[in-house]
């Protein structure tokens, strides 16, 4: 008898074709069926969402969780301070420090995310910013907290980079404008909603259940990613460059921190001068080692243009 296949196409993008044969009456070919894809399929199926919004969704969930508690305590760090007997200039370093790691470290997961697959980046991001929001809300003093605040944040920054990977691999060029926008929406907006919301949330529950809540919520999209994200393709001619990301971070911590502790050094004092001039010369350094690389795109004349244009 003739052998038939019960074709699935689980997912066409990239070019690929998952089919899963099934075994039946009069079938002579027999395969053993990925359980993970029929349970997605059938989610699909019921729920009415193709998987790339499924994924979509998901991907912006994970990405507002950690974006919205960089912020959250802005307007409550005098209630903080109190708490944990410190002072409101010393526990500013709980915004600055995860601002900070946000903005000098998120990039740099952007080339790891390249060498060792984003989707591995993205849920050891989650996983880390999950494990030390709950450490946060056990925070024993400031220091404490300024800490797992940072390391809270510096594994968040992981997801914003890998999210803007899926889009661009989901997605063709025609079709990536909406999502690119919800992408950026949420990165932008979800600080500023942090700011607005964080008076009443900590009135109401405490700041520290606010960790505590956020905490299963990361390990919870952690789970959830794990079985719904796509392995992406790890790229070889890519490097990572260690001693600019240092030089970044270096400098850009030195300046911050003389600015926040010049008031009671005192901004003449010989402590914050050096750890100002420090800072600049990271950056200084930084710079110089940068110009040294061509740069592709300034040899571009649509490029130049468009920047020409939007300076001007």
């Amino acid at each position: 008898m003739k052998s038939k296949k019960f074709e699935s196409n689980i997912s066409q993008r990239d070019g690929a074709r998952d089919l899963t044969v099934l075994d039946a009456g009069g079938v002579d070919e027999v395969s053993v069926i990925p359980w993970s894809l029929l349970l997605r399929q059938k989610i699909v199926q019921t729920v009415g969402v193709s998987r790339r919004k499924a994924t979509l969704a998901v991907l912006l969930s994970c990405v507002f969780t950690v974006s919205f508690m960089i912020t959250l305590l802005v307007v409550s760090l005098k209630t903080v301070a109190d708490d944990l007997g410190s002072t409101t200039s010393i526990i500013s370093w709980a915004i600055t420090a995860p601002m900070l790691a946000f903005g000098v470290v998120g990039p740099a997961f952007g080339k790891i995310g390249d060498l060792w697959g984003h989707k591995r980046v993205f849920v050891g991001g989650l996983f880390v910013a999950g494990v030390f929001a709950m450490c946060t809300a056990f925070a024993w003093n400031a220091p404490s907290m300024i800490v797992f605040r940072t390391l809270s944040a510096a594994g968040g920054s992981a997801l914003g980079p890998a999210a803007m990977a899926y889009i661009n691999r989901m997605f063709d060029p025609s079709e990536r404008v909406r999502p690119l926008g919800y992408w950026s929406f949420v990165t932008a907006g979800a600080p500023v909603l942090g700011v607005v919301a964080g008076v009443p949330l900590v009135a109401i529950f405490g700041w520290r259940t606010i960790f505590l809540i956020q905490a299963p919520l990361c390990l919870i999209g952690c789970l959830i990613a794990m079985w719904l994200l796509g392995d992406t393709e790890r790229r070889t001619n890519v490097k990572f460059d260690i001693k600019g990301a240092l030089l970044l971070g270096v400098g850009s911590v030195l300046i911050l921190l003389a600015i926040n502790r010049g008031p009671s050094w005192g901004f003449g004092s010989s402590r914050t001068s050096l750890v100002a001039l420090l800072g600049v010369f990271a950056l200084y350094f930084l710079f110089a080692q940068s110009s040294r690389r061509v740069i592709r795109c300034c040899h571009s004349n649509g490029f130049v243009r468009a920047m020409s244009r939007f300076l001007w």
